[in-house]
């Protein structure tokens, strides 16, 4: 039995469970049941900054390419 469950954009969410993290590359959520999905999306955010040593990179890719272009209009 599998706990965790990927929902697609318009589907519904099982009974008793909540989103933890969207998978941006993959369009969907993954989900937990309720209280477990709160703590493996903080044990995943706190992974996720000590891995990048607090620098906040954007996962959609319009937000990566808006932050490519204003960093490289302050480069000189």
């Amino acid at each position: 039995m599998n706990i965790v469950k990927k929902v697609r954009q318009g589907e519904m969410l099982p009974a008793w469970y909540g989103c933890a993290w969207r998978e941006w590359e993959m369009d969907r959520m993954v989900c937990l049941p309720i209280g477990l999905n709160v703590l493996c999306a903080l044990m995943r955010r706190i992974y996720h900054l000590v891995k990048m040593g607090g620098i906040s990179v954007p996962v959609d890719p319009r937000d990566a390419y808006a932050q490519g272009l204003r960093d490289g209009k302050r480069s000189p």
